[in-house]
């Protein structure tokens, strides 16, 4: 049965669909002058995509950020620490608060910490775990910024449990375009804390925010690793593994014709269960540096033939199918130890495509993966995660039901076929109640946005209220008209 059908373009040969071409941008005009603590710089997301020439400042001062912002005379991007995959943090004048990292108070008691916008989450990791306590939501990366964080509203492997980030955030210091700081909560300033939290930096920039953080026993993880022969079986797992306290995320092989796959299942593995003379201890943060790579040339080597051979050795291979202790970095953070994965895609990078679907559409999600296949376009990564209740953030991602995030090349000559077919599927999704992670995203249409996000209207209102003079920006936030003023 077919769950969905592609709308195609009568004007377009040979059945194509239209597409948005992703186009390198080296935009030059309305920059200053340079100082001493200004520079030109390219700067891209981390998928390696739109490479972008920008006027750079890094401040380390809160007084600093106030200044910039204040006196810049084009409009400003806040910038962290560049995680997002595209062009959510991308502006011809960027302010980055990578300097901009004290951690200003941490309470071992209570498990509330209060730090700078740039300070990572492996930062607060450092302080916190020694104490017992660690982030209640953690995303693919602790690499990234908590300001970040805040601004994308990001999720985990346990979002029916946890919910987002910004869920946990109790308060929030934020610069407006003014140069004034408002200190907000989800109880003194609602409208403007859940506009900023999965605002995508373009209410002003985040100075501070204090967190709560979740008690542990250990930093260590009981991880079970499943095979299945159908993505129907990795769905039961994923959603059963729901009625306890747990992560879960599936590894699905898009190139094979039953979608087998791999769900990983970890919950928090108490003292008792510890090996002895464990590294660190029992409550080791395990800071791991991250690695950079070059793009490698050309196309790398990603393709549908190292696809499939990759993806027959991953189901195949699997050290012990019995529960091991892991440390949560190892289950929770795959992607810090390296950024290998980008540079293997070649110099144009990678597409990622994260939608998220609600329950009652769950049967599209097999559908769409046998479509990509009848027109090979095959993803080179599949990930299948499940959600929990929504949460308050008027631009948050997350709803019930499923979320799948696919990785293309975005190197010709496969770039034209990936992009039409993902256009195409835009329209599934939000047909069928679903949404696209802004964060992720390089290529949807500005004309999709309002049929994705049904708070996007009330949330433009707040934020002109914040930013009338339209000073934060972003290209995303003129790709995709977010805020409702761009032509």
């Amino acid at each position: 049965m077919k769950f969905f059908e592609p709308t195609m373009d009568p004007g377009l040969k040979d059945g194509a669909m239209k597409s948005h071409p992703i186009t390198p941008r080296t935009t030059h005009e309305g920059f200053q002058s340079t100082t001493k603590s200004t520079q030109e710089a390219i700067i891209n997301g981390w998928g390696r995509t739109n490479p972008t020439r920008v006027q750079l400042r890094q401040p380390t001062t809160t007084h600093q950020l106030q200044q910039l912002l204040s006196s810049s005379t084009i409009p400003v991007t806040v910038r962290g620490a560049g995680r997002s995959y595209a062009d959510a943090a991308i502006g011809r004048s960027c302010i980055e608060t990578t300097l901009h990292t004290k951690i200003r108070s941490f309470d071992s008691d209570t498990g509330i910490i209060d730090a700078e916008s740039g300070t990572t989450l492996q930062d607060l990791h450092h302080v916190s775990i020694p104490a017992g306590w660690m982030l209640p939501v953690l995303p693919g990366t602790s690499h990234i910024s908590v300001g970040g964080a805040i601004a994308s509203d990001v999720h985990g492997k346990n979002h029916v449990h946890q919910g987002t980030f910004g869920q946990h955030v109790l308060s929030l210091e934020l610069i407006l375009p003014t140069g004034q700081i408002l200190t907000m909560s989800p109880q003194t300033h609602p409208d403007q804390f859940w506009a900023t939290v999965s605002g995508m930096g373009l209410t002003g920039i985040i100075s501070s925010a204090k967190i709560q953080l979740h008690r542990i026993e250990t930093s260590y993880l009981r991880s079970t690793q499943t095979r299945t022969r159908s993505i129907e079986e990795s769905m039961d797992l994923i959603k059963a593994s729901t009625q306890t306290s747990s992560y879960s995320v599936g590894w699905i092989d898009a190139a094979h014709s039953q979608l087998r796959g791999l769900v990983e299942i970890s919950t928090p593995a108490p003292l008792h269960a510890l090996p002895g003379n464990l590294p660190g201890g029992k409550l080791a943060p395990r800071a791991t540096k991250m690695h950079t790579f070059r793009s490698l040339p050309g196309n790398g080597i990603i393709n549908q033939a190292s696809t499939k051979a990759a993806n027959t050795l991953r189901w195949h291979y699997q050290t012990n199918p019995h529960a091991r202790i892991v440390h949560f970095t190892q289950a929770l953070t795959p992607l810090d130890k390296t950024d290998l994965w980008p540079a293997a895609f070649g110099r144009q990078g990678l597409i990622q495509y994260q939608f998220a679907l609600p329950t009652v559409s769950e049967k599209n999600i097999p559908s769409i993966f046998h479509w990509l296949q009848s027109i090979r376009t095959v993803p080179a990564l599949a990930v299948l995660k499940y959600f929990g209740e929504s949460s308050k953030g008027l631009l948050s991602f997350p709803q019930p039901g499923w979320t799948l995030a696919l990785d293309f090349p975005a190197a010709t000559p496969s770039l034209k076929t990936t992009l039409t077919a993902l256009t195409a599927l835009d329209k599934v999704i939000a047909a069928a109640g679903g949404r696209i992670y802004l964060a992720k995203d390089n290529r949807l249409s500005a004309h999709m946005l309002p049929l994705m996000y049904p708070h996007l209207q009330h949330w433009q209102t707040i934020r002109s209220e914040m930013d009338p003079e339209q000073k934060m920006d972003s290209l995303l936030n003129q790709r995709l008209n977010l805020s409702g003023m761009h032509s």
